[in-house]
């Protein structure tokens, strides 16, 4: 089997694609062991080696820009224009979404966000992590130039939220849509994967001076009272996180077949099982971090005329669980009726 890529030299390289053109072999693999799926899960993974190579070919990862940002910060002027609420422009207040994207994966993430962290419980050994989200959105495949690389379409590789916990980097996405084929867990599972990838590749060799500058232009304009001590290394962890609902659905059902769930869960254990086989130990997964909030209880804390809205959560955050695999995600979820 060969890359669609190396066969159609005209077809766009978007991480999108590259999920996509998986995820509908993954579908059709209904035997418990399929031969194919690991040769599948290969090309996968050239294919994501393939665009960040050839933009490394280049010199064209814009890592860290202290005027426009980099791959965690995103285009600053843009972001400061359009996404985000500051206070006599020197403040950052909070993050804005668009009224319509109030109650859709956006408004959530960003009321996330808006939240400045997490507090994690680990389902393995209870251990309570507090984790500050450092970025939103991060275009973990900055280009420099869009003049250059232009078969690969870069803006669609944005990873949801980055954490920190010390020497821990979290590449987590979020999801609120359990039934729909972009945003169900198989899917998230696989995305997750990938802006650990991307996430763990600018964290190594001579790349850390100009990541930890990266990392400290965000803590300066989202959390210029926090003092964080930046590493010499870092240990990337992948996380699908979403509300404990999400993850319920595949336990208790909604609006699909009993079959539908059942492969889904099927096609979720497959991915684990390579994830959990992969020869190096970074990136790592991390788990599956349900949250106690849904997108219901996301509020629009801004004057109602304005055209865009300030998402945060109705009451504070409790707790998140952290569950190390399905089964274990599985065995605890399934005792709620």
């Amino acid at each position: 089997m060969v890359s669609e890529w190396l066969v159609n030299k005209k077809m766009k390289k978007t991480l999108g694609n590259n999920i996509t053109k998986f995820m509908q072999n993954l579908r059709k693999m209904r035997e418990k062991e399929d031969p194919l799926l690991k040769e599948n899960w290969i090309i996968f993974k050239e294919n994501l080696d393939s665009i960040i190579n050839e933009l490394k070919a280049n010199y064209n990862i814009r890592i860290h820009d202290s005027e426009t940002g980099g791959v965690l910060r995103g285009h600053i002027p843009t972001r400061q224009q359009n996404k985000e609420l500051w206070e006599n422009q020197s403040k950052f207040v909070g993050l804005l979404c668009r009224k319509e994207n109030l109650d859709s994966e956006v408004g959530y993430s960003r009321a996330l966000f808006n939240n400045k962290d997490i507090e994690i419980e680990d389902k393995t050994n209870g251990y309570i992590q507090h984790i500050d989200l450092i970025a939103y959105e991060s275009p973990l495949l900055r280009k420099k130039s869009d003049r250059i690389n232009k078969d690969i379409d870069s803006k669609f590789a944005k990873c949801d939220l980055i954490g920190l916990y010390e020497d821990f980097l979290f590449a987590i996405e979020v999801k609120i849509e359990p039934e729909e084929y972009t945003t169900y867990l198989p899917h998230a599972l696989v995305e997750s994967f990938a802006y650990g990838y991307y996430l763990n590749n600018h964290v190594q060799f001579n790349n850390i001076p100009l990541f930890n500058s990266e990392i400290h232009l965000c803590l300066e304009q989202f959390h210029p009272n926090l003092i964080i001590q930046t590493q010499d290394s870092y240990q990337v962890k992948y996380i699908v996180a979403a509300p404990k609902n999400y993850f319920m659905t595949y336990f208790f059902g909604q609006n699909k077949s009993q079959e539908w769930y059942e492969r889904r869960k099927n096609e979720t254990m497959k991915i684990e099982k390579l994830l959990f086989n992969e020869k190096s130990t970074f990136p790592k997964f991390g788990g599956y971090l349900t949250i106690d909030k849904s997108h219901e209880n996301v509020m629009n804390q801004f004057d109602s005329k304005s055209p865009n809205c300030f998402p945060r959560f109705d009451t504070p955050l409790g707790v998140a669980s952290l569950y190390p695999d399905f089964f274990a995600l599985e065995k605890d979820l399934s005792q709620y009726s």
